[in-house]
């Protein structure tokens, strides 16, 4: 018999974790049709499909699994469990015949899928009180649990309730209840090799990328308060995160890759980012930045006078790294200039000082990158409507064309930003061309704050922008 319709429900128990119980309370309304749905066997002898008992919930209240009147040993009552990928700890249930009517003797085995059992309890009634068993069991693998009631005369029945097992339900229902293929974890860490990018290594698990595929691009104009030229390629910078997690979605590591794509600008910028969600003492160590000369550096890597928030410089001289433009038409271009930062957050797994952060604490999606315009560290500028740090030289707010006011950060008064975030490729303008002139949808965009024309740095039709004003 196929029980397709309860996949759903054991595919949930083999997806939320690999350390789980298959527990029993015998307190679902289906009865024992749910419960043989989901690959309980109950029944005379061998005869799992015989279910006309009840099953009575509200603790431990006389769940009745069978009745054992005129047993003999050969004419066996029983219940098992599901097929269960066992974990080493106690099995626990309560047990008893509540009115003792002759000898009711119950015997508990593992069993394998080739039907033979090895005892691991065996239990002669000899009154009716209710009892609770706790085996201590460090067998592992695909196991049944079978308990046994036989007897002699007399009509008493035998009874269970909050059954806990260790391990996890290997049950196939769409398949006759058959043992489902055993979890292989070689590490050793809960997550099954299927799953894991890193089977041999318990310390990783998971690899999450930001962007999912290729790079994002940051552009900036470092005119700021002031518009400048407005043609947003003063800094130009490719990113991308790859991001390690452990089998509790704890962030291990994080590798990012930061690529100097432009550098239109005749001043001399820094360019960092911070990580809102972290506290510095999270992370371990910071490497593979660039120079950072004018800013001071902690011993873990981070930038000192920012407590709570993580700050990441990446370099301090954008024209020491990229001597041309690379927004001038007509002048060969330069190749981009990479810098691979890595972000240790623990190590054999021993967390930062600050303790642990998960990935979706993490939210790396909300990371804040700033340009600092010409060695000037107070001098930031952000995306629009991200904070500055704890360095920023706020009494630079509101001054020129900037309007910057509370809930309103690196705008100015027609919502015009001077820092923008597109995920994934971007053609920026060339020298001294207008993004809005450059981009035809672009003043439509910021003009109704993003609700239209998302696309607006596109070529998905005629009208998005001008090929000859973009570098």
């Amino acid at each position: 018999m196929k029980k397709i319709f309860v996949i759903t429900f054991l595919t949930l128990l083999s997806l939320t974790g690999f350390t789980q119980t298959v527990t029993n309370d015998f307190e679902n309304a289906g009865g024992w049709k749910y419960y043989s749905n989901v690959c309980w066997g109950i029944g005379m002898n061998n005869e799992y499909e015989y279910f006309n008992t009840n099953v009575v919930g509200g603790g431990f209240t006389g769940s009745k699994v069978c009745q054992t009147q005129n047993l003999g040993e050969k004419n066996i009552c029983r219940l098992e469990s599901p097929w269960t990928n066992l974990a080493a700890g106690n099995i626990e249930f309560d047990h008893a015949v509540p009115s003792k009517n002759g000898t009711r003797k119950l015997t508990v085995y593992l069993v394998k899928e080739d039907d033979s059992k090895s005892k691991i309890l065996e239990f002669t009634y000899t009154n009716g009180n209710a009892n609770h068993a706790s085996i201590a069991n460090n067998v592992t693998g695909i196991r049944k649990i079978r308990w046994e009631w036989t007897g002699n005369d007399g009509n008493s029945r035998g009874q269970l309730d909050n059954i806990v097992i260790p391990g996890t339900n290997a049950s196939d229902p769409s398949h006759d209840c058959e043992p489902m293929a055993a979890i292989i974890d070689a590490d050793g860490d809960g997550v099954p090799d299927t799953q894991d990018e890193y089977p041999n290594d318990k310390y990783r698990a998971y690899n999450n990328y930001y962007p999912a595929t290729g790079f994002g691009t940051v552009a900036f104009e470092d005119n700021w308060p002031a518009y400048g030229d407005y043609d947003l390629n003063d800094l130009v910078m490719g990113y991308k995160f790859k991001i390690v997690s452990n089998a509790q979605h704890n962030v291990v590591e994080i590798f990012n890759t930061m690529l100097l794509r432009a550098n239109g600008a005749g001043m001399e910028n820094g360019f960092g980012y911070q990580l809102p969600a972290v506290n510095p003492g999270s992370i371990r160590a910071v490497t593979g930045a660039g120079n950072q000369s004018g800013y001071t550096i902690s011993d873990n890597g981070t930038e000192t006078g920012n407590p709570t928030k993580a700050t990441i410089i990446v370099f301090d001289k954008s024209h020491q790294y990229m001597n041309e433009w690379n927004t001038e038409k007509g002048v060969p271009p330069v190749p981009d200039v990479q810098f691979d930062i890595y972000l240790e957050f623990m190590k054999n797994g021993v967390a930062g000082a600050a303790g642990t952060i998960t990935v979706s604490n993490l939210n790396i999606a909300q990371w804040n990158p700033f340009l600092v315009a010409n060695g000037q560290r107070g001098r930031e500028i952000h995306l629009p409507n991200y904070l500055p740090t704890d360095l920023a030289d706020q009494s630079l707010f509101g001054t020129g064309d900037d309007d910057t006011q509370t809930g309103k950060y690196y705008k100015s008064k027609t919502n015009l930003p001077w820092a923008l975030d597109i995920y994934g490729a971007f053609d920026y303008p060339a020298e001294h061309m207008d993004i809005s002139q450059t981009y035809l949808h672009f003043g439509a965009w910021v003009e109704s704050s993003g609700a239209n024309f998302k696309d607006w740095y596109s070529n998905t039709g005629a009208g998005y922008r001008d090929d000859a004003k973009i570098y």
